[in-house]
Formats: structure tokens, sequence, C-alpha cells
């Protein structure tokens, strides 16, 4: 059975529909803050998280009393050491930076919709689904919370 020329057409076309769908590259398994998560922090969330404050919370004016603010996404650990003492109080500064909220759970519910209101907010771009897959595949490398 000849094939003529529409055998090399099929594969023209299957090599461009290649082409065409692995231009997105692809989902790091495990992907490190610095090179796969800032930048998309800093593409959608760092305006209201970081930046110099988190929904406008001046982490100075915290009382130790208070949780720690959450949500710096512009720096992968937290400032000043937050963990809280024997009666549960935080240490004065205490600011959580993007490790902590994705070893309590936070970031997940809210880049999933689970907490309320999904993030990030307008102005911002939505997460498309590969951003979504490397902030999932970050959470699911961290430790657990301290």
């Amino acid at each position: 059975m000849a094939t003529g020329g529409g055998g090399r057409w099929f594969g023209s076309v299957a090599l461009a529909a290649l082409a065409l769908g692995g231009c997105e590259k692809p989902v790091p398994a495990t992907p490190t803050y610095t090179e796969d998560v800032r930048p998309i922090f800093e593409a959608h969330c760092v305006r209201c998280h970081g930046a110099g404050g988190s929904l406008n919370i001046d982490a100075r004016s915290i009382e130790s009393t208070s949780p720690p603010p959450n949500g710096f996404l512009d720096q992968y650990d937290d400032k000043v050491d937050c963990t809280p003492d024997a009666n549960g109080l935080y240490p004065l500064g205490c600011v959580g930076g993007a490790r902590y909220e994705a070893e309590n759970g936070n970031l997940r519910a809210f880049i999933h919709g689970v907490a309320q209101p999904k993030m990030p907010l307008a102005p911002a771009a939505p997460l498309d689904d590969w951003e979504l897959a490397v902030l999932d595949n970050w959470i699911a490398e961290k430790p657990p919370l301290r």
C-alpha cells in the first residue's frame, strides 16, 4: 500500500501540534522558592503580600500577643524568630514568610479558593494551571509546620 505524500503531511501536522503544545515549560517536580516560586509571587502577590507590607499591616505595630502577620510572600523565611513562647505569645516584629504560609496550609487554601477570598485579588491576574502546579509541588515539598 503506497502512502504517497500523505504520510509526510500527517507527520508534519503531528510535529507542528507537538511543537505548539510543548511551548509551556514543564512543571518542576521539586521547585525552589528563588527560581520557581518567587517569580510567581512577584507577578501576582507581593503587591499586597510583601514589598514592605502585608495587607497594609506594618509589622512594627503588631503587639506581641497578636498572631504573626502572615503572607509576606516576598521573603522565604520569617523575619525574627516567629516561634511563640510558652504562653503562646509571638515576638514583637514577627512577620511570617512564604514558608510559613506553605507549611500552615493557608497558601494552598487561598490559591485554590478553599478559603475566601480566592487569591490573588484583582487587579492581579489569576494564577494559571502551570503556576498552580508549581506552587502545589513547592508546598508538597515543605516540612510540617513547626
